[in-house]
């Protein structure tokens, strides 16, 4: 137990990240050394490892002095043009020159850090448009015809199969998730199947112990089987390109065949321990990382909470006993690594349980069979069609009982991200669970009631007062409200500079806070930059999105193109149509929502000036959203807005154009607290230098997303706090 605190209290500690030596957009030039290389989206990817500057390193200026030479962990190189012919061998040091780019960083609660991930990894920044200019050195001539292999393998699967097959096989059997599409990997992923996607101590076990006892069966001899099984799992790890998983099992696997030849007693606690030290050692940021918690836990569940629920199972033999085994040993795993699960992912399925006892038994024919397609596929006199048929009629099944699952109201359970606070109670009452109450009599019965109140106490998630929440999706508008009764309002989901922002920022990010649903989606107004990922919820599965009570919008006469548009695709998708306009109000316990613009005979040319305007009332607390509120619509809400007093809170209309929020508005108004909500460095330049002027004569507070990040108002009715996700 003391190495799950040790984790947890490593992971309080900040990730130092490294920018590159001239920052981000300049040229730059970098050697080092070749460890892998991969093919995606048409371009050959290097990665280099104990990556430095060079002395003529330059940053796109001629007359440039150089960079100072400096040192990192290791950069990602996308080649501009290169055939496979001339790619570099592995091992081999090389210089290469190109554009320097940062990783993308999380903006918004539950949105992946890809730079984090890539830093934990060893990897500090990519370089695109890159070109080879230097070879220099031998490369391993092992390791690289082990990738070139690698490569010959992984065609085999583009060849024989379809793309989404190929894509998940690839990550099952060759650790390669390039090719794996976001449906394929989504739909694995709600239904507890995503460790299927990984290499894992399945493949290790299947193929090392399977490998082993077929030697001692054939009367090998025990020295030599454990010499060619574990060259052949270490073969394997290197092929898969080692990733957190396998290691860990590839070491408790070398214990556990070293201690059988010697007559020693496996400990599984202790290879545990061995691999832990080793990997943290080697790496100790992985320590971050999901798939590292992930990996350890489960082994950690089969240790510790499995022991403590056999001890329910009245008999274990027979078929009955064996399903009951079976079970106890997947609960002991999701019982051990529900906190880890809910603060990485959210949410977990509760199919996941009986979908693995009833697909993964079929893994291991499906490991064997992808393997010998992959070795022999290339082979042309060989047949291959029954492994292909195999591999197709699994997985097959596979995608078919995620479906299914799909379809199964209430088959996922979102719970949000816990606090760290919460996860160590957790992780408390469990250890007092199968160390105090595994007894006999009412000692016994103690221990599953402990558990339950620990599990109520990590998903249970009081609603204390109103949070207003301005999310960061590039040049647009997307704000979610979450009112003290619970009622969700998502008012605008739209950008222009960013794609698929419902999947990866605005409907992550309510499921971080633990919503369930979206009750009411509101549109100002049929621009894209505010309905663009409304119209990608539409477009969704429902497994894949929130379920939508109300679509909201103005109603108006005349309506264009685009609004008749996102009409007939709301109700396509099932979702309730509401049309507002001018008095009409949403009510929530002391929560009151008022539209105050549009009024029904209102009519512009510019479809701006029919945004929506909402007024939000909650007890002290005054909000205003404007929309993208201009020209004449503005001027008619300042006529209504006269002698209202000064608002807590007002969305900066426009994302902040020069043409809104007038003098005269700021003056009825007075806000406290101003956000806009902008994309960086947009085409547009907003927010334009003379409405933060305006703001800043009235003494107003300033929130921007540009510098901030998501930013969440927080407010009792009384105060208000804001917080920002930058400083998170």
């Amino acid at each position: 137990m003391v190495l799950i605190f040790t984790l947890f209290f490593m992971c309080l500690r900040p990730v130092g990240l490294k920018d590159p030596p001239a920052g981000t957009d300049t040229f730059i030039t970098m050697t080092g050394v070749l460890t892998d290389r991969q093919y995606k989206n048409n371009s050959y990817v290097l990665l280099l490892a104990d990556a430095y500057t060079t002395d003529h390193a330059y940053s796109g200026n001629d007359k440039d002095p150089g960079l100072k030479t400096e040192k990192y962990a290791g950069v990602q190189v996308w080649l501009e043009k290169a055939s496979y012919k001339e790619l570099p061998m592995i091992g081999e040091k090389i210089e290469v020159t190109g554009k320097a780019e940062n990783f993308s960083e999380a903006r918004n609660p539950g949105e992946f850090d890809m730079r984090r991930y890539y830093h934990i990894h060893g990897i500090d920044f990519c370089i695109f448009n890159g070109k080879v200019i230097k070879r220099t050195g031998r490369g391993s001539f092992l390791r690289d015809n082990i990738q070139r292999l690698k490569e010959r393998m992984l065609s085999v699967f583009d060849k024989k199969m379809t793309e989404s097959e190929a894509g998940v096989l690839k990550a099952m059997i060759l650790g390669d998730r390039t090719s794996l599409t976001d449906e394929m990997r989504g739909l694995y992923q709600r239904n507890g199947l995503a460790h299927a996607l990984s290499i894992s101590g399945l493949h290790i076990s299947i193929l090392g112990y399977g490998t082993y006892r077929l030697l001692k069966k054939i009367r090998m001899g025990s020295m030599l089987s454990v010499i060619l099984t574990a060259v052949l799992v270490i073969f394997y790890a290197e092929l898969t390109g080692g990733g957190t998983s396998v290691l860990r099992a590839l070491t408790m696997f070398l214990v556990c065949i070293g201690a059988d030849i010697s007559g020693r007693t496996y400990d599984m606690l202790s290879a545990l321990s061995s691999s832990l030290l080793l990997l943290l050692l080697s790496n100790p940021l992985i320590v971050y990382d999901a798939g590292f918690m992930l990996s350890f836990g489960a082994v950690l569940g089969i240790c510790m909470v499995n022991p403590w629920l056999e001890s329910f199972i009245p008999a274990k033999d027979g078929i009955v006993g064996k399903i009951l085994s079976a079970i106890s040993v997947s609960l002991s795993i999701q019982i051990f690594t529900l906190p880890i699960v809910f603060y990485f992912f959210y949410q977990i399925p509760l199919t996941s349980i009986p979908l693995n006892l009833l697909l993964i038994p079929f893994m291991g024919l499906l490991v064997v069979s992808a393997l010998l397609l992959a070795l022999l596929g290339n082979v042309s006199w060989f047949p291959v069609f029954p492994f292909v048929m195999i591999c197709r009629i699994i997985l097959r099944l596979y995608e078919t009982g995620c479906r299914i699952c799909d379809t199964i109201p209430g088959g996922v359970f979102i719970a949000g991200r816990p606090s760290v606070i919460k996860m160590i109670i957790y992780y408390l009452i469990l250890l007092l669970v199968i160390t105090v109450t595994s007894g006999k009599g009412l000692k016994k019965m103690a221990g599953p009631l402990l558990l339950a109140a620990a599990v109520l106490m990590l998903i249970l998630r009081p609603i204390s007062g109103l949070t207003v929440t301005m999310l960061d999706i590039g040049q647009g508008d997307s704000i979610l409200l979450r009112t003290a009764a619970g009622t969700t309002y998502l008012i605008d989901c739209g950008s222009t500079t960013e794609k698929e922002i419902a999947r990866y920022r605005v409907i992550p990010a309510m499921r971080s806070m633990g919503l369930r649903r979206i009750d009411y989606c509101i549109m100002t107004h049929p621009d894209k930059d505010h309905i663009s990922g409304f119209e990608e919820m539409f477009e969704m599965a429902p497994a894949e999105r929130l379920p939508i009570k109300y679509f909201v919008m103005p109603e108006i006469k005349d309506p264009g193109e685009a609004y008749r548009t996102i009409e007939s695709e709301a109700r396509k998708a099932g979702t309730k149509v509401l049309k507002i306009s001018e008095g009409q109000c949403f009510r929530d316990g002391e929560t009151e929502i008022r539209c105050i613009h549009p009024g029904r005979d209102f009519r512009a040319e510019d479809v701006n000036e029919y945004s929506v305007v909402l007024e939000l009332k909650y007890r002290k607390f005054k909000a205003l959203f404007t929309g993208d509120i201009q020209g004449e619509g503005e001027s008619r809400i300042i006529r209504k807005l006269k002698k209202e007093g000064p608002v807590s809170v007002l969305k900066v209309a426009h994302h902040g154009s020069k043409n809104s929020t007038p003098e005269e508005l700021l003056s009825e108004l007075h806000p406290a607290a101003a956000l806009i909500s902008a994309g960086e460095n947009n085409s547009y330049g907003h927010p334009h230098r003379e409405t933060i002027e305006r703001l800043n004569n009235i003494h107003t507070k300033i929130c921007t997303t540009i510098e901030s990040g998501a930013i969440t108002v927080n407010t009792d009715g009384e105060k208000m706090e804001i917080k920002t996700y930058e400083k998170e």
